[in-house]
């Protein structure tokens, strides 16, 4: 027989240290499964354990669950799962002996190759003393944007349409639809900004631009929510886990655009090519004008764009052991839009990018007219119209309108607004 006991120490639940940890257990399962399954993307990869859940989080989100996870740690909007701090290795260093030799710090930058963050980290003063040659953890915030005051900034140069600028999309809380609010108003504007070249390139490239079309067309009737929410309803019974129709989970971005901006107007094809031996190593098409920009490197978005193109590859030809060359066409001369995945903080947004393709001669010149941005579990957009001008919008905050911030010439970093980090940049033919 066994003596009683206290049965608190057995059924006292879960402390916060010990349900984090089979979270994270449960993520790097996960990773297990996928790799297994061959659906791991190459950008969920590292050498230690934090930076490979971190990498992880970056590519599905903070708030993805997996299926397997048991309801009694499983988190949600009320009770998060925080992206995983990034942590420097500290060096190593003799006690007890001087030197007059600093210690180096340990090169670690191409163990992760991956800097940028989709989510805002906010420092905090700690009240411990961290090891020497690192930095304190930070954490990530848990504010959901409840509405507050948007600071209009007083400007001389404000354009006499500031009162008329750009319309948007109101927040709607039950459904969590920032992620359309914003790709809705940058798209809004350009229909109303050139709606010759909108009936030319957009009204019937697929049936989700033909709600837009004939939605805007009606605007007295038939509100911009209206429009967002007949382009929701077939997405989200097509695939209910990327496009969540509650306020328990968040939209799937990526996958987003990949739906909405389908067609076979934007369909491109990929080979891998050896100029050697002239042959097609490997061949794939999709059907929208989707390209990531990932990696460390420093540089502008548009030579990086030109590089996701066409370009030398670092893989070799099975047969004659030379380099590949990627190649890519298009169905048309060029896509009607443009959309990159800013997966690389390092890259300087520029207005201007170049398409071309690698059987045609003609070069296609792109604009900046749409970011979106994410952090703290939210999309917010900044519009650049024809004018240069820059608005604001965010659905929680500025509802229906759009606050104007300037010239593009005079905004500091494009690249952020209110601590969060540019997501997708969306370019226009000229």
């Amino acid at each position: 027989m066994l003596q009683g006991f206290d049965p608190k120490k057995i059924q006292g639940g879960l402390t916060g240290f010990l349900r984090q940890e089979f979270r994270e257990l449960e993520i790097l399962d996960d990773i297990t499964r996928l790799c297994y399954l061959g659906e791991l993307p190459p950008s969920v990869s590292a050498v230690t354990r934090t930076a490979l859940i971190r990498s992880y989080q970056l590519w599905k989100g903070t708030e993805h669950v997996p299926k397997t996870v048991h309801p009694s740690i499983e988190w949600s909007k009320h009770d998060p799962m925080n992206l995983v701090d990034k942590s420097e290795d500290a060096s190593w260093q003799l006690v007890g002996k001087k030197s007059n030799k600093a210690a180096q710090p340990l090169d670690r930058s191409s163990d992760n190759p991956r800097k940028h963050k989709l989510a805002v980290m906010l420092n905090q003063e700690t009240g411990y003393i961290c090891a020497k040659g690192t930095k304190p953890l930070n954490t990530l915030s848990d504010d959901r944007g409840k509405a507050r005051l948007i600071k209009k900034r007083k400007l001389d140069d404000v354009p006499q349409s500031s009162q008329s600028g750009p319309a948007g999309l109101t927040w709607e809380e039950t459904t969590l639809s920032c992620a359309y609010d914003s790709i809705l108003t940058i798209l809004h504007h350009i229909f109303v900004d050139n709606r010759e070249r909108w009936d030319e390139s957009f009204s019937r490239l697929n049936d989700f631009f033909s709600i837009m079309t004939q939605g805007w067309d009606n605007s007295e009737q038939c509100s911009l929510e209206e429009v967002r929410n007949r382009i929701r309803l077939p997405l989200s019974q097509g695939d209910p886990e990327s496009f969540p129709y509650d306020n328990k989970q968040g939209t799937d971005i990526y996958a987003l655009v990949r739906e909405v901006f389908s067609g076979s107007g934007c369909e491109s094809t990929v080979q891998e090519i050896c100029e050697m031996c002239e042959t097609v190593c490997s061949e794939s098409s999709v059907t929208y004008p989707f390209w990531h920009l990932d990696g460390n490197s420093a540089g502008t978005v548009s030579k990086e764009f030109q590089k996701s193109l066409n370009g030398q590859l670092t893989r070799r030809c099975v047969y004659c052991r030379t380099k590949l060359v990627k190649s890519t066409r298009f169905s048309n001369d060029s896509p009607p839009v443009v959309i990159l995945s800013l997966l690389n903080a390092n890259l300087k947004i520029t207005q201007k990018i170049v398409v071309q393709s690698s059987t045609e001669d003609v070069k296609s010149s792109y604009r900046l007219r749409g970011v979106v941005y994410h952090g703290s579990y939210h999309f917010t957009a900044r519009i650049i119209d024809s004018n240069n001008c820059v608005w604001y919008h965010d659905g929680m905050t500025t509802g229906k309108d759009c606050v104007y911030e300037g010239k593009w010439k005079d905004i500091g970093d494009i690249g952020s607004v209110n601590d969060r980090r540019a997501t997708l940049l969306i370019y226009v033919p000229n």
